[in-house]
Parts: C-alpha cells; sequence; structure tokens
C-alpha cells in the first residue's frame, strides 16, 4: 500500500491511497492500518498502469473500522460504459482512491493512519 501526499507549507497532507489492484476476487479487501510507503509524484509515469476507484465501486467490510472493498463487478460496468470494453482491467497494476472518499465510506479519520509527521 502506498500513499501519495499533497505538501502544503511544509506540511504533509494524505491525498491518494494507490493499493495492487486485485481483479480475480469479485471484492478484493484492503486494511489500512497497515505499513505503507510514500509515492511521490515521479512514480506518476508513463508505465504507471492504474485506475482510479470511485466511491460508488468501494464496499464498507462490515465491523471493521479499517477495512474496505472494491466491487469489481461495478468497475467492469464502468469501464464497459466508458469506453466499450473492460479489457484492460486485467492490466492494471494498481487501484488509485481518493482518501476523502475512503474516510466518507468508512466515517472515520483514515488519515491518523496514514500521516507520515
Amino acid at each position: 500500500m502506498r500513499v501519495y501526499y499533497d505538501e502544503i507549507d511544509g506540511h504533509l497532507y494524505p491525498k491518494l491511497l494507490i493499493v495492487p489492484a486485485t481483479t480475480d476476487k469479485l471484492k478484493p479487501s484492503y486494511q489500512l492500518d497497515i505499513p505503507f510507503e510514500r509515492f511521490h509524484v515521479e512514480d506518476f509515469h508513463d508505465e504507471f498502469k492504474g485506475l482510479t476507484i470511485t466511491l460508488g465501486e468501494l464496499i464498507r467490510v462490515a465491523n471493521h473500522e479499517t477495512t474496505f472493498s472494491v466491487h469489481i463487478p461495478s468497475v467492469r460496468t464502468f469501464l464497459t460504459q466508458r469506453y466499450g470494453s473492460d479489457q484492460h482491467l486485467e492490466n492494471l497494476e494498481h487501484f488509485v482512491i481518493l482518501i476523502d472518499d475512503l474516510e466518507e465510506l468508512l466515517q472515520v479519520d483514515v488519515r491518523k493512519w496514514l500521516n507520515s509527521d
């Protein structure tokens, strides 16, 4: 798991969560309170194979405040509606998720696990 931070006035603010794209399950789960590394702007390069996951494609895992899932059928539907096919899903390496969306989904202060200060 990796975190991209906005730097404002010398302080780092978590902005994006980058997780491995697992598409072989219907709902791959991810846990926030595990070690993570910083993702730098230079890491967004031409070979970066990622897809932004929206709030509508995220699922809250019951009774686990730090765990969420990505609903792969919803991602497939979005790709098919938007691009006519979901063929690129299998080539993805990363899912990119807004920290704000995670906080809304989980109803917790996600930043407390991701702050690097």
